[in-house]
């Protein structure tokens, strides 16, 4: 390489080092390794050939290594041995058993070094910039991230920033209540990421159960050092969610310390929900008490847990005020209270006809 080139040639891995983070010695390594078998391929893949790199000049050389051999021995490998009145001719002070690197005259190979040397860096850098990005996504999967929105579809996906990193969130994870416009901020769940093929692919959501659980665990202290459990989540996305919460300390505002001073805590979560509205309900291993915690705020008048060989059913029963509550717009209330404590809720006013008052929770539903 001419000198303006070696220089430029030095100056590029400095900066591949400073802007990438990438290791200058192990990008030497890589050169070398490319450049060796771009020789052997271009003249000759018999010889034992090394490659240097000279990091303060650029000076790229290529040496033969070769065996010193007695001078009587009559048949000898060339490409890997030298006699050793010959080895004397690039050496004095050697003797028989000792390795030579003999510099060889690879003046048109040099001439193709610096594209080949390119081609190899270009190579490397991307390789490199993969290993970053898998690395940052795996350590992601499972989690909240922050997220900045790039671009919107036609169709309604978004194109999103994490962190430097280009990600996109299909129209069907986002809730009927998410409404963004570019350069709006948010946070999604990343349920997993696929990292074996030729491109990584994450699945991004807002939908998940697990959103919520995790806004929790981020905005409140009890839940993240496990003072408070996260029992369940039954989520309607967008609509709706109930989340059954438990601690053993007795000492323990279960329902306050969720909440927070002036309603802090839970305000912090209902924002990035987009008004999504959140009940916090209290477990109880008593399954009639924990239905009726989660029907709540409607009054029921009876509760009656019925298990029908695999499937539990509670038989529930309300006054004919409380009926519309119990079951929720579009029969939301009642679906979710079922989902978190595991069963099929059936309600029932009192002290009514119970196939009419069926044919009415159905009808709301």
């Amino acid at each position: 390489m001419k000198s303006k080139d070696k220089a430029t040639f030095l100056d590029a891995l400095e900066e591949l080092e400073k802007e990438k983070g990438i290791d200058r010695l192990e990008l030497i390594e890589r050169l070398k390794s490319g450049l060796l078998a771009a020789y052997k391929k271009d003249f000759n893949d018999q010889e034992n050939i090394s490659v240097d790199i000279d990091m303060v000049t650029g000076d790229v050389k290529m040496f033969a290594e070769k065996n010193i051999i007695e001078d009587m021995v009559k048949f000898y490998d060339p490409t890997i041995e030298i006699p050793l009145s010959k080895a004397k001719e690039y050496k004095k002070r050697i003797k028989v058993g000792d390795v030579i690197r003999i510099e060889l005259n690879a003046d048109e190979f040099r001439r193709n070094a610096i594209q080949r040397t390119k081609s190899i860096i270009v190579q490397y850098v991307r390789e490199k910039e993969k290993e970053a990005i898998n690395n940052k996504l795996s350590q992601v999967e499972g989690k909240l991230v922050n997220l900045t929105v790039k671009r919107i579809e036609p169709n309604g996906n978004l194109y999103l920033d994490m962190n430097g990193l280009d990600l996109t969130i299909l129209k069907k994870e986002l809730t009927e209540v998410d409404n963004f416009e570019v350069g709006d901020r948010f946070v999604g769940y990343i349920r997993s990421v696929n990292l074996t093929g030729k491109f990584p692919k994450v699945d991004l959501t807002r939908t998940d159960d697990r959103l919520v659980s995790k806004l929790l665990e981020r905005e409140i202290p009890e839940i993240q050092s496990g003072l408070i459990e996260i029992k369940n989540v039954a989520r309607e996305a967008g609509v709706k969610t109930k989340v059954a919460i438990y601690t053993e300390d007795p000492n323990v505002d279960l329902i306050g310390s969720c909440i927070g001073r002036d309603g802090v805590r839970i305000n912090a979560i209902l924002n990035e929900l987009k008004g999504e509205k959140v009940e916090l309900i209290e477990w109880n291993p008593d399954l009639r008490l924990f239905v009726k915690n989660a029907l709540s705020p409607a009054e029921l008048v009876s509760i009656e847990i019925v298990r029908n060989n695999e499937e539990i059913i509670a038989k529930v029963e309300v006054e004919p005020s409380q009926l519309t509550l119990a079951i929720g717009k579009k029969g939301v209330n009642t679906k979710l209270a079922g989902k978190l404590c595991k069963l099929r809720v059936n309600l029932e006013a009192y002290g009514e006809e119970n196939d009419g008052e069926e044919e009415k929770r159905e009808e709301q539903e």
